[in-house]
């Protein structure tokens, strides 16, 4: 049991200090990264890293507010 443990472990320490030789760190672990608001469809704000974006698009004002409509609409239906 210990021996399975301590080689989980140690898989684990290996990987992470690969991650770190190869400048490769997860962004959970990198917190000093720039991170860029987004809303999501259900209206939650999220911070990600721009390398998740493939391409940028400017909403208007306009489209904001008829997916604001359109999700009040939706919400007062249930």
């Amino acid at each position: 049991m210990h021996n399975q443990r301590r080689k989980f472990i140690n898989k684990g320490l290996k990987s992470l200090m690969k991650m770190v030789i190869e400048n490769e760190i997860p962004e959970e672990l990198n917190p000093n990264e720039e991170k860029i608001k987004m809303m999501t469809p259900d209206g939650k704000l999220v911070e990600v890293s721009p390398n998740h974006i493939n391409k940028k698009k400017k909403v208007s004002n306009k489209e904001i507010l008829e997916w604001i409509d359109k999700k009040n609409t939706h919400n007062s239906n249930k």
